[in-house]
């Protein structure tokens, strides 16, 4: 609370983020830093938890009157691993993970938003991870096309230096044996996504923030098809930061 009303700072740009440990920098201007890890780890097969920590979003907002309309936008694109089993036996799913060769970028690995809106940082990763916790494991009844389990996670836009172009994203699960029921063998990715498979599903060579991307994995005795789409999230607008968006 204020002594003075809030419009005594008229003229002054707002700006608002909502997400986990962000870090003021004022080594040029003022701005807010936020990291994205590479890893996450899902409690069950389906929930959302995990992600509310790096749910992202922020606005800008020059004061007037004392009154801040906020519309905030997300700076995060969520992916979804659907996995589907078409083996003739259930599966448990341990890891589900993307990458690209050569540690070539995936993602960038922070963002900085200060009044002139978000810049993606330079410093990137390669590949994104979701784990099941505790090392137990999703599973999956045999041949369940029409059934699946979905593993979340976040990824930033790479920044404007850098793209998908001319990269080929990979895939990796960590599964039981069909045969032997041995736990966490690797199943490598038979079909991947090019730049121009991923270009012409979602119309770009990036991530673009606010958009779910939904990759379909079909796990035989090999990952045998990948496909992907895309859906855009609305905007999230409201003058309450006490409450949150859910997916």
């Amino acid at each position: 609370s204020y002594a003075n009303p809030l419009k005594t700072y008229d003229g002054y740009t707002l700006i608002a983020v909502n997400g986990k440990d962000c870090k003021v920098s004022t080594t040029n201007s003022f701005a807010m830093e936020l990291e994205m890890p590479n890893t996450f780890t899902q409690a069950a097969a389906n929930p959302l938890a995990h992600l509310s920590d790096y749910m992202y979003m922020y606005d800008t907002y020059v004061l007037e009157g004392g009154t801040a309309h906020l519309k905030f936008k997300h700076l995060t694109a969520p992916v979804r691993f659907r996995i589907h089993n078409l083996r003739p036996s259930a599966v448990k799913i341990y890891s589900a993970s993307m990458h690209v060769a050569n540690n070539q970028a995936l993602t960038s690995s922070s963002v900085s938003v200060g009044s002139n809106g978000a810049t993606y940082g330079a410093t990137t990763h390669s590949s994104i991870t979701v784990a099941a916790a505790n090392d137990e494991g999703f599973s999956i009844a045999e041949r369940s096309e029409k059934e699946y389990i979905d593993l979340y996670a976040h990824v930033l836009p790479l920044s404007n230096d850098n793209s998908l172009e001319e990269k080929t994203l990979r895939f990796t699960l960590q599964a039981n044996d069909i045969v032997t029921g041995e736990e966490k063998v690797e199943y490598l990715t038979l079909d991947n996504i090019t730049a121009k498979a991923f270009y012409d599903a979602t119309g770009s060579y990036n991530w673009k923030a606010g958009d779910l991307y939904t990759f379909h994995i079909y796990l035989d005795d090999a990952i045998k098809g990948i496909t992907i789409e895309k859906v855009s999230i609305k905007e999230w607008v409201n003058e309450d930061l006490g409450e949150s968006e859910t997916m």
